[in-house]
């Protein structure tokens, strides 16, 4: 039995759920971590917080598949994040790095990658398959923005081993 052999065992008699609850000030706690049983043996791991005093609210589930949700209550995916307008932000530490994020966005169900905090988008998919490199507003399969120096030298091939041998067209 696992439990006979660890440091420290936390459980409930009902075993439907067992939660740690942290207190900052006042009668109500401001976070929570709970395992929450979902059928023999399973269980999920829940996170919840208090935003401005409004009580606690599920912000993060480790369900019994080892799926991660955000914002959801059951992801589907190894990484679910649900939100009005979701975004993941990737940072490189590295000197001179810069950060990227990435895009749901609710008011027009479009993804996109764009430099942050806030730069223009880098890139647009739409619901309708339609991609934008450089616009925000892709009307084509594939639409490409002005180039910031105002030439319209958009598309490149180049051979890696040469790279001043690119090949450019469309403008």
């Amino acid at each position: 039995n696992a439990a006979d052999t660890a440091d420290l065992v936390i459980g409930n008699p009902d075993f439907a759920r067992t939660r740690i609850d942290f207190f900052n000030t006042g009668p109500t706690p401001g976070a929570r971590i709970q395992s929450e049983a979902q059928g023999f043996p399973d269980a999920d791991l829940q996170f919840w917080t208090d935003g401005n005093g409004l009580g606690l609210t599920r912000k993060m589930t480790i369900d019994y598949n080892g799926n991660v949700g955000i914002g959801t209550t059951g992801p589907a995916r190894s990484l679910h994040i649900s939100g009005g307008d979701a975004t993941i932000q990737m940072t490189s530490t590295a000197a001179g790095g810069t950060s990227w994020d990435l895009h749901s966005r609710q008011s027009d169900g479009s993804f996109r990658i764009t430099p942050s905090p806030f730069g223009a988008p880098a890139v647009t998919i739409l619901p309708s398959g339609d991609v934008g490199i450089g616009t925000a507003a892709p009307d084509y399969k594939m639409s490409f923005g002005p180039d910031i120096g105002g030439a319209f030298n958009i598309l490149a091939f180049v051979d890696e081993a040469s790279p001043n041998n690119a090949m450019r067209g469309i403008g």
